[in-house]
């Protein structure tokens, strides 16, 4: 696999916190979970991607910092986000030679699953 640098590139955003995402999208690829934590609480937008997709969390993957990963999870960017690559999180991981990162955003996505089939189940008995 061949993912794009690591680096952040440009932001795409459009708003007054352009700044302070491009400082949390650095924040992540540097597993800085506490900097990245102080971002969202002042205001970045944690959904932001960069000119090639990337999120918070192919940055946090790609550091191989399971607190980052989870920080960046638990605000909602979804375990399976596609760069424009279709590279995913898990693929920054497993290239990075992250295992316990990989190994985290494996674990959030079969948690996703078993949500959604007893999401699916409830919705069928209660038809």
């Amino acid at each position: 696999m061949s993912v794009v640098g690591n680096q952040p590139d440009d932001v795409h955003h459009d708003g007054d916190n352009a700044s302070k995402e491009a400082l949390l999208l650095a924040a992540c690829h540097e597993g800085n979970s506490q900097s990245a934590r102080e971002l969202v609480e002042q205001g970045a937008e944690i959904f932001v991607t960069d000119e090639v997709g990337r999120t918070a969390l192919h940055f946090a993957a790609a550091s191989g910092d399971v607190d980052t990963i989870k920080f960046v999870l638990e605000s909602g960017i979804p375990w399976n986000t596609l760069d424009v690559g279709n590279y995913t999180a898990g693929d920054y991981a497993e290239n990075g030679g992250h295992t316990d990162a990989y190994t985290e955003l494996v674990q959030a996505g079969i948690r996703a699953e078993m949500v959604l089939r007893m999401l699916n189940q409830e919705s069928k008995i209660n038809k």
